[in-house]
């Protein structure tokens, strides 16, 4: 497991030396406790990694989310619009020819 650690730690430093990751995630990694020992500092570190990218998934699940409902909103209007709305076309049938929505 220790090999695992060390690995991911260096893979994240290789991100930080490109700017693709942000330091501060670094630094428990790189903080030493007296009396913790190894194996705590590890568990600690993996820790708030694993927090602060779970908070990192939370942010971007909520953007894309919002990206979805954006999309079905906009494929609701424009159905009910082509389909129903009395300005619209009022299309009597989905078809090849005539689908929900054009891409």
């Amino acid at each position: 497991m220790c090999g695992v650690v060390i690995t991911f730690l260096n893979l994240l430093l290789a991100l930080v030396r490109k700017k693709k990751y942000p330091k501060h995630l670094l630094r428990c990694a790189a903080s030493r406790r007296p009396g913790m020992s190894e194996s705590d500092r590890v568990n600690t570190c993996c820790h708030d990694l694993r927090c602060h990218l779970e908070a990192l998934n939370a942010a971007k699940f909520g953007e894309v989310q919002s990206h979805l409902e954006a999309a079905v909103t906009n494929l609701m209007a424009n159905a009910r619009w082509r389909f129903i709305d009395g300005n619209g076309p009022r299309v009597d049938k989905v078809s090849a020819k005539e689908p929900i929505m054009y891409k």
